[in-house]
């Protein structure tokens, strides 16, 4: 499947990532791709060595594997699609939620993963959100979970399966049993909007920018397309503009924090969020049906008043 989709006239249009840095050149990308390749097999006892760090290797969005039927909301990984990843044997991939939204991910050939999942109740999202930035944070708060099951993909008919389906806000740790390739795509619907609403309420108070602006990204994106493709007298309208309330009440109770790039980020995503309600309102589906009128919820007073 891999060396399908990074065939030479395919590698030049991939994004190719050695540790967190973005390749340029098509030679490396296929130098890169071919180590990739080669970590497959190799065994546990080199995945300390340089040649086992984890590779991602992002393609192009095959159509095959999104989701057909769009109900709700879908939301594409940005300038990215289909991402695969590359582990060794004994790869261990640190415990995260994944910005609120849902992932979809299925093992290649001998390819063999075992997923710790924990649901996101708030005594597991506290902690998550706690320990932000810490490293190796399993190890230290991993007991402490709650609810937790462990699943593991395959291709071999006597285990779970060969796809994993990650709901909204699952924390989730990942054990490579044995090497190979894991793809995957990430999306969101407005469901999805309760649980990003909860991460970036719990990360803003840190005052810290790692990782949130990803999380801003994913929660804009997905209230302006719910915005231009539901009607704004839908309830999941007023149901989706609620969590800009929550958010704001957050930043309005940590004034000397604004400074802070994360801050900065948000004022701007809600200021996008807000005149995509004003454009859709005017050139789309009129004004809405209830008693407060949609004139004052597309400003920052008017929700607030409202909710």
């Amino acid at each position: 499947m891999i060396q399908f989709l990074l065939k030479p006239k395919n590698i030049s249009d991939a994004d190719v990532i050695r540790g967190t840095t973005f390749l340029e050149s098509t030679a490396e990308k296929t130098l890169y791709a071919a180590t990739a390749i080669y970590q497959m097999n190799l065994p546990t006892v080199c995945a300390a060595d340089e040649i086992c760090r984890v590779l991602n290797i992002c393609v192009p969005t095959v159509p095959t594997i999104q989701p057909k039927e769009r109900s709700t909301v879908y939301v594409k990984v940005p300038e990215t699609g289909l991402s695969i990843n590359v582990g060794p044997k004994g790869t261990f991939v640190e415990g995260h939620i994944d910005s609120g939204n849902i992932g979809r991910a299925v093992v290649f050939g001998n390819c063999i993963k075992a997923w710790l999942c924990f649901p996101p109740t708030t005594h597991n999202m506290r902690l998550w959100a706690a320990h932000l930035g810490t490293n190796p944070a399993f190890a230290i708060y991993g007991s402490r979970l709650q609810g937790g099951i462990i699943i593991r993909t395959s291709n071999d008919p006597s285990d779970d399966g060969n796809c994993i389906t990650l709901r909204e806000g699952t924390y989730h740790a990942v054990f490579t049993v044995s090497g190979g390739f894991l793809g995957g795509i990430n999306y969101a619907t407005h469901e999805c909007l309760a649980v990003m609403t909860q991460c970036i309420v719990l990360q803003l108070p840190r005052a810290k920018d790692d990782g949130i602006d990803v999380d801003i990204t994913w929660f804009s994106d997905t209230l302006r397309e719910l915005i231009e493709f539901q009607p704004p007298e839908q309830e999941s309208i007023h149901s989706a503009l609620y969590n800009i309330v929550l958010i704001l009440q957050v930043m309005e109770d940590h004034p000397l924090k604004r400074g802070f790039r994360a801050f900065q980020t948000m004022d701007i995503a809600i200021d996008a969020i807000l005149q995509e309600l004003r454009v859709h309102r005017e050139d789309r589906h009129g004004v809405c049906k209830c008693d407060c009128g949609l004139d004052m919820m597309a400003t920052r007073d008017g929700l607030m008043k409202h909710y």
